[in-house]
């Protein structure tokens, strides 16, 4: 069987950007706060769009709300996803890093349609460095939010929300 060059440059097409993808997800070279900024972004346009893929691939197995297990399982969290389309609004994406663990101090915004908006006046983000794989086979190294801790009035709130 004779392939055509079409055939051959879209290959070679589809394997440099598969190397160059590659490449960008295992790279060591990026500076930790653009890595927490990027995954955050992403996370955020995704659940405006309803879309829970960002969003599961930042949070961690383990997240908590003010240090305790929330109980939501994946599947909850993405199907809440689909359904609200959620936006939030985090103000300040500054994060302080010490080690495997870096936080981010803001206000936050909610809307949440039909339910309209709300500001939360000091939410902190509590990431960690947490192995993951890209791509499914890769061993990477990746920030996850491990944690979220607000006042107990504003988890009373959206809880109300």
């Amino acid at each position: 069987m004779k392939l055509n060059g079409f055939v051959i440059a879209a290959i070679v097409l589809i394997l440099a950007w598969g190397g160059w993808r590659l490449y960008e997800s295992v790279s060591p070279n990026e500076p930790d706060q653009v890595k927490i900024e990027r995954a955050l972004d992403r996370s955020i346009r995704d659940s405006r769009e309803g879309k829970p893929g960002g969003v599961l691939d930042l949070l961690s197995q383990k997240i908590t709300l003010n240090q305790a297990n929330v109980g939501a399982d994946r599947r909850q969290i993405a199907d809440f996803i689909k359904n609200s389309k959620p936006s939030f609004d985090v103000q300040n994406k500054t994060a302080k890093v010490f080690g495997d663990e870096a936080r981010i101090v803001s206000p936050v915004g909610l809307s949440l349609a039909p339910f309209g908006e709300r500001t939360i006046s000091e939410v902190t983000l509590i990431f960690q460095r947490e192995s993951d794989r890209a791509y499914g086979i890769i061993p990477v190294s990746r920030w996850k939010l491990v944690d979220i801790r607000m006042e107990e009035s504003a988890v009373n709130d959206l809880i109300g929300f």
